[in-house]
């Protein structure tokens, strides 16, 4: 601004040096002033890109983790039902056989197995924040294959039978049945 009181100083003296003066000046001053806010604007713009990319990410997590969350309840709602089919199950059969001691205790045992499988699956959903970070770990403990199948056997088989349906177990070419790791995600 104090250039262009020179200048109109020096055009009212009609001295061409002061005022070409004053006009380079002015440029000078006007360039400096260009040259900043362009670099204000570089910064902004880049701080502009660094937080849409950020939003963008975090998007991109909260989608992973409500699909993580639909399909693990959805996987978990069936999973569910199945051990609560099986404890009914043996519920009416041990209302139908009370005197059989022998089948009575043989449906206890499936009870048993449900309602632990059941209890695990509770503890998942339970435990589901864990999945979402990513901070899920898998039991490593030794459990027997077999023993799962037979579990998993007396789980399905009066829900099978209810449906008419028949279940097989057969797995020979397993060899080694002594594990380590989750039998209940097995």
């Amino acid at each position: 601004m104090g250039e262009n009181f020179r200048y109109l100083d020096a055009k009212k003296k009609n001295n061409m040096e002061k005022m070409l003066e004053a006009l380079v000046k002015q440029r000078m001053y006007q360039k400096r002033i260009d040259q900043q806010n362009l670099y204000q604007r570089t910064i902004e713009m880049d701080q502009y890109y660094t937080m849409s990319e950020n939003l963008q990410k975090a998007l991109e997590r909260a989608d992973k983790a409500n699909y993580v969350k639909t399909q693990f309840l959805s996987n978990m709602s069936h999973d569910m039902r199945t051990p609560i089919n099986g404890i009914m199950g043996m519920l009416l059969m041990i209302e139908k056989y009370r005197c059989d001691e022998k089948k009575v205790d043989d449906c206890l045992a499936k009870i048993n197995a449900s309602s632990q499988h059941l209890l695990s699956l509770v503890n998942d959903v339970l435990d589901m924040n864990k999945l979402e970070s990513g901070a899920g770990e898998l039991e490593h403990i030794s459990f027997n294959l077999n023993d799962v199948c037979m579990q998993v056997d007396q789980i399905v088989k009066s829900q099978a039978i209810k449906e008419g349906l028949h279940v097989f177990e057969e797995h020979p070419d397993v060899r080694n049945v002594n594990l380590i790791g989750s039998a209940t995600n097995l």
